[in-house]
Order: structure tokens, then sequence, then C-alpha cells
């Protein structure tokens, strides 16, 4: 978990540590959870789950977390959530994955506070890429496009495209666009890129890079 300032004066730094860990305690507070801080502004919770348990209880766990630190201390919580793993090696992956997604999952959802790993193996993929071929991929896609004042929207809406299946309805609600926007929006890509973005294969191309040109920004 990330913990930063919210617009207000001195951060993380500024709320006693031992303050913040009882609230993060508070929340995960069973005898076989650990809690603890790795850094200033950063926490770690390995939390005691069955094979079994499903992912929903957990994610709602962190966001009442997320809310109880945004009340309490005025901070900005953002937490990813790794995959159950077993032994000191599963814990070191699970913990490594939940590093790398509080990377990228901030700059691809910036309203969103809780990052399920499991949503974010293409992002994390992408990321692990070297970087100087993961820049590459990403200009040769997008030239032509990615220097225009409207990117950002036009980046948001192939995101989506992808991660909705490719579905108006679906992408439309998600960007929360009328649907003639969106074709707009779609129409606009085509004729810009000169690729036909209903085609899959050519739109998960452009969303892969996507996700690099959101994480060289």
């Amino acid at each position: 978990m990330d913990v930063r300032g919210r617009g207000t004066a001195g951060g993380a730094s500024a709320v006693p540590r031992l303050s913040l860990l009882r609230t993060v305690r508070e929340v995960f507070r069973s005898a076989q959870d650990v809690a603890g801080e790795l850094s200033a502004g950063r926490h770690l919770v390995l939390h005691a789950a069955s094979a079994s348990a499903s992912a929903g209880p957990l994610l709602d766990r962190c966001t009442v977390l997320t809310e109880l630190i945004a009340e309490r201390h005025d901070l900005d919580a953002r937490v990813a959530v790794g995959e159950p793993g077993t032994g000191v090696t599963g814990m070191h992956c699970s913990y490594r994955d939940a590093a790398a997604v509080l990377r990228s999952g901030p700059a691809l959802r910036p309203d969103t506070r809780v990052f399920p790993v499991a949503e974010f193996r293409v992002p994390q993929l992408v990321g692990a890429a070297v970087r100087h071929e993961r820049t590459r991929y990403a200009a040769a896609l997008l030239d032509g496009v990615r220097g225009r004042a409207d990117w950002p929207d036009l980046r948001q809406t192939l995101i989506a495209w992808a991660e909705c299946g490719f579905h108006l309805l679906r992408t439309s609600e998600r960007l929360a666009v009328h649907r003639n926007t969106l074709l707009y929006r779609l129409a606009k890509i085509d004729d810009l890129t000169g690729r036909d973005v209903r085609e899959p294969r050519t739109a998960m191309a452009l969303y892969l890079a996507c996700i690099a040109d959101v994480l060289e920004s």
C-alpha cells in the first residue's frame, strides 16, 4: 500500500507512523495477519486466507482501509492486492507483483484506489519489457496521433475499448460518454493511425502501445 498527501502540507510523513499503522491493523486485525511499514508512505500486509476464499471480501476490506485513511489522516491510499502465495517464495512473488501494479495501476486508472494484480497482468508484462523496446513499439504504432491535444481522451478510449471486449455499450458506459461520441473517437483513431480499430488484433496492438505510452509518461 502506498500512502500520499491529498494536497495538504507534509504528506504521509506528517502523520504519526504509529497512528497510521494502527488504522491498518484495525482493518487487518486477525491474529494471523501481519502488517508493517516498509518505508515512509509504504505498508505491507500479509493477509492469511484460505485457498478457496474469494477475492471479493478482501478487496472490500482494502476499500474500507483506503476510506478510513482518507477520513482519519487526510491521506490518499492506494492498495495493490497480490494473488495468493504459499511459503517464502510465494509471498515474495505476490509482493513483487503488487509492487509492480502500484507503479502502473494508478497511471492507468487514476480514480481507482484498490488494484487487484489479477486485473493488471497485461500492464505488468508491458512494464517488464526493456524500456527502449517498449518506447520504440509505442512510437511505431502511435506516430501521428499521440502528439495531439486530444490524445489523452483517444488513449483512454483505446484502453477501454480493448478492456471492454470491443463492446460499444460497455465501453461507452465505462468512459461515461454517449455511444455516438465513442463512435466518433473510434473513427478518428482509424483516420489518424491508418489502422482499423474494429479489427481485434489491430486493436490489441494499439492497446499495448497505449499502455506502454502511459508507463512512459
